[in-house]
């Protein structure tokens, strides 16, 4: 049989479409709590599969967006819906060492940037405790950090770049299309589909851990008095059903060291399997708690 060039095209174009797209029987989160029949995953690699999809959808149907998929709740599913999958979207487009500014596809977790960055002795200004979760997911959630100088995400974003449902690929920053920007983040993909990302690094210094016995009705005035000089914070308070419950509370302080920024290389979490076991006893078990709240006190977060 003999194609003309018109066919060859389109072939070509029926199995692009197929190498994107895959029919689906159900979609879920990372909880494994919430699964729920889809009509297709579209597996994204590029900005012209977005657009492709959201000009296929009919007007009656629903679109859903999923990274790492650990924003739980069912946000990231919906019966009937097309699923844009955009965990294979991970790419680093750019990275400015003088600029101290990296742009990432949405996709992209933040321990590739961790390692991207790492050897020009920058860091992430804002970021979940964890290292796990996608750009684009933090994005949409309009996260928080450890660092008590900064608010949410959207403090260190310079800008975006968006997918509207027009199919329309817009940029999106404090003076461009602010309105667009300030929705966006935050927005849980409601706005628009994060393509891309522009994010403010900083230097990577190291830090010293301390930590404080405080009293609860205490903390905010502890936590005024030393804020200037925390680089990193979090506060911890008892979990056992006893006398010490929300009485008992730690101050976890990280000062930096030195002014020299550091390049060493990363290390990989440990006891990860342990740690889940200790906290899943914990959550169903008063034993649980108490052994958990203990191994913090005297193992992790040791007063000084």
């Amino acid at each position: 049989m003999i194609f003309n060039s018109e066919t060859k095209c389109l072939l070509f174009i029926c199995l692009l479409m197929q190498l994107t797209s895959v029919a689906a029987d159900s979609w879920d989160d990372i909880s494994r709590l919430n699964r729920t029949e889809v009509q297709t995953i579209v597996r994204v690699k590029s900005e012209a599969d977005v657009v492709a999809a959201l000009q296929r959808l009919k007007p009656q149907e629903h679109i859903v967006i999923s990274g790492t998929r650990h924003s739980q709740g069912g946000q990231i599913v919906f019966p009937g819906a097309v699923v844009l999958d955009m965990s294979g979207y991970n790419n680093i487009v750019s990275l400015s060492v003088k600029n101290k500014s990296i742009i990432v596809q949405s996709g992209t977790i933040w321990a590739q940037i961790q390692q991207a960055i790492n050897p020009h002795g920058l860091s992430i200004k804002v970021m979940q405790s964890s290292n796990i979760f996608s750009i684009g997911g933090s994005l949409s959630a309009n996260v928080h950090g450890r660092d008590p100088s900064y608010g949410p995400i959207i403090e260190t974003v310079k800008s975006l770049k968006l997918v509207l449902a027009s199919g329309d690929i817009v940029v999106a920053s404090r003076q461009i299309n602010p309105e667009l920007f300030y929705a966006a983040i935050g927005g849980y993909g409601l706005i628009g589909i994060v393509l891309e990302v522009e994010l403010e690094l900083t230097d990577n210094l190291k830090l010293v851990k301390s930590t404080a016995r405080t009293e609860y009705d205490e903390y905010p005035a502890y936590l005024l008095s030393n804020i200037e000089k925390l680089a990193l914070h979090y506060g911890r308070c008892s979990i056992v059903k006893d006398d010490t419950f929300l009485r008992e509370c730690y101050s976890i302080n990280f000062e930096v060291e030195g002014a020299e920024s550091s390049s060493d290389p990363l290390s990989i979490e440990s006891n990860v399997g342990l740690s889940s076991l200790f906290f899943n006893f914990s959550r169903k078990s008063s034993i649980g708690k108490a052994l958990r709240w203990n191994i913090q006190k005297k193992f992790i977060d040791v007063p000084g």
